[in-house]
């Protein structure tokens, strides 16, 4: 279920930072001195994700019909769909892999600190009765630290960066819907299809009766499926969602899986689809058929 994205700006900054110095003012003779400065890049989630539901608040309050109604108590959730920086309006091409972690790391719910080559190396002359300092050009944002190659002896003035986010909130699977139909019955909307385009009917048409799955959405992570089981329930099997309030990670996407038993689904990892049933043909068939999905993070309390 896709959801409108929603334009997010968060400001970020520009500063000379001192990163080093060395005191030889008590000393009559030069001083020679190896300075060496990474180029780093670091995310932390917790204050990215207060400055992201600061946004979202600020943006709800002044167009309320953009993020969808709930209960102001539920836990929503919002995916970040891209990640541009602009100084004075122009583009910042030394921070387009910055965001792009931004994003890559959003989207994973994890932090990550990051030592990159080059940086600043350079051996300094320090004269007698001297001392040195060296400043470091810093980017910061909200849970955002990049440290560039650039240093000087003396800081310059800080600039204002805008961080332009477009942002969508997420949609989790409560559940699956059934819906059977006969020979001329239409395709439902909405319905959960093979991944390789193949037959989504789980009935593959048999005595003329189709059988679709169609997910039921929620906006609130408590109310989503951590995962389906196939459960026995006479001579039929069943797909019942899971709902463990312990598991991080909620269901967002569904598709189905069809092949022959010898494939077993075996590249799903490198697909991106992160869990599966059990065979729902349960072996009955020369097919095998699989319900794959994809998670999302849960927030941990509510995002407004």
């Amino acid at each position: 279920m896709q959801t409108p994205e929603l334009a997010l700006h968060l400001p970020g900054t520009f500063a000379w930072e001192p990163v080093f110095a060395h005191d030889n003012t008590a000393s009559a003779a030069p001083a020679t001195i190896r300075a060496e400065l990474p180029r780093t890049t670091t995310f932390r989630l917790r204050p990215f994700d207060a400055a992201l539901r600061a946004a979202v608040r600020a943006q709800a309050d002044a167009s309320p019909s953009v993020v969808a109604a709930a209960d102001d108590a539920a836990p929503r959730a919002f995916a970040v769909v891209s990640a541009a920086a602009t100084l004075r309006g122009a583009p910042v091409s030394e921070l387009s892999a910055t965001m792009q972690d931004l994003v890559a790391c959003a989207h994973a719910h994890t932090e990550r600190t990051e030592a990159t080559l080059g940086g600043h190396k350079q051996t300094y002359v320090v004269p007698p009765r001297a001392a040195l300092r060296l400043y470091q050009r810093t980017f910061r944002a909200a849970g955002v630290v990049y440290r560039s190659d650039a240093v000087a002896a003396a800081p310059g003035p800080d600039e204002a960066v805008d961080i332009a986010l477009a942002v969508r909130q997420v949609a989790f699977v409560r559940d699956l819907e059934v819906v059977c139909g006969g020979a001329a019955a239409p395709l439902p909307p909405g319905r959960v299809v093979e991944l390789a385009g193949g037959d989504g009917d789980l009935n593959v048409g048999a005595d003329g009766r189709h059988v679709w799955l169609v997910p039921v959405y929620t906006f609130d992570a408590a109310e989503a499926a951590s995962g389906f089981e196939l459960a026995d329930r006479g001579t039929h099997r069943v797909l019942r969602a899971v709902h463990d309030a312990a598991m991080p990670l909620r269901i967002t996407e569904l598709v189905l899986f069809r092949g022959a038993h010898r494939e077993r689904a075996s590249g799903t990892d490198t697909l991106e689809w992160e869990g599966m049933t059990n065979d729902i043909n349960g072996g009955q068939s020369d097919e095998c058929l699989y319900l794959m999905w994809k998670t999302h993070p849960a927030p941990n309390r509510p995002m407004y």
